[in-house]
This record gives structure tokens, C-alpha cells and sequence, in this order.
């Protein structure tokens, strides 16, 4: 990348080094050049007032303030069940092709997740339709899902509710990624 004004025409803003440093990391996580794009924007950033090239130091420090970002610091702290309802309500929407997905099938996906997404110190039972509606209205509380609500939505069953994941989904799926290691990235 060269200059963005004409002022700096001919002067490179960000290295080949730093672009390639920004699309390795973001690329171990998710293949959105949108985020790598987004990413390279913020390097590019951090030294626009100094008339400096970004280089790959500059890149390192804005890809590990993306990393701990006060939604990655959020799903770091939450539960297990938390947790693996993000995934599945992920699962639904890439399975469905729509953002709103009803909440029987998020509970379907949860049950199917236990057993795959639970590691050996964790509890294998299988969450009631009740603990299940407590981590759901968790993560309503904390806004990371928006539930329908409404007066023609009480009318309906309670597994005809939509949900919405209110939270980016490429950062859900990288850090539970990076706290389930290998086996949550595989089912993401």
C-alpha cells in the first residue's frame, strides 16, 4: 500500500512484511479478508500521525489489541454452556443461510454439541429445558443474543422465539476457538 493522499504519493504506508504479518494471523482464525482488510485499516492507523511505514511491529500490536477486545474478554469469562449455545447458535445460522433462528433449534444443536464440545473435567449431563432457558436469558442480559419479544411473540410457543447473535460472529468463532483449543475450532 502507498500513499493515500497526495501529499504521501510515493511513500509506502504499511510493508508487504506487515500486510503479510496481519492476513497470517487473522487468517489462523477465519478467512475474512474483510478482517484482515479491517485490521490492515488500523495498523495503517496507529501511525498516520506519525508519517511513519507500519511495519510488522505495528501490525503485532494492533492484531493483539483485536485479540483482547472487551467482546473477547466477555467470552473468555463465560460459561461452558454459554459457550457452547454461541457455537450452536453459529452452527444454526450457517446450517439455516438467516441470522434469526428459532430457539427449539438452538437447543437441538446444544443437546447435539455436549458430548463433542465437553472435555474430560467437564460434566457430561445433559442441561434441562429450564438450565437451558437460564443461558439463554444470561446471554440476553448481557446483550450478546437479542431474543423476539413483543406482544404478538407471547402468543407464541417458547421454541417458536427467534434469536439473533448481537456480537460479530467471526469473534465469537475466534476466540472460542482460542479458549476450546482444537476441537471447538474443528466444529466451528
Amino acid at each position: 500500500m502507498e500513499g493515500l493522499d497526495e501529499e504521501n504519493a510515493k511513500r509506502e504506508v504499511i510493508t508487504k512484511d506487515a500486510i503479510k504479518y496481519v492476513a497470517m494471523s487473522v487468517c489462523r482464525i477465519t478467512g475474512d479478508a474483510r478482517r484482515v482488510l479491517d485490521a490492515c485499516r488500523r495498523v495503517v492507523e496507529s501511525v498516520s500521525s506519525t508519517k511513519t511505514t507500519a511495519k510488522p511491529p505495528h501490525a503485532t500490536k494492533v492484531v493483539k489489541a483485536m485479540q483482547s477486545s472487551p467482546t473477547a474478554g466477555y467470552l473468555q469469562d463465560c460459561s461452558l454452556h454459554e459457550r457452547i449455545m454461541l457455537a450452536s447458535l453459529i452452527r444454526c445460522v450457517r446450517r439455516e443461510g438467516v441470522e434469526e433462528i428459532k430457539w427449539s433449534d438452538v437447543q437441538y444443536q446444544h443437546l447435539n454439541y455436549i458430548g463433542a464440545l465437553t472435555g474430560p473435567t467437564d460434566s457430561q449431563r445433559t442441561p434441562s429445558v429450564a438450565e437451558l432457558t437460564a443461558v439463554l436469558d444470561s446471554l440476553v442480559a448481557s446483550r450478546a443474543i437479542l431474543l423476539e419479544d413483543g406482544p404478538s411473540v407471547a402468543r407464541k410457543p417458547p421454541g417458536e422465539r427467534r434469536l439473533l447473535l448481537n456480537i460479530e460472529q467471526i469473534e465469537v468463532e475466534r476466540v472460542l476457538s482460542d479458549v476450546g483449543g482444537q476441537t471447538w475450532k474443528n466444529v466451528l
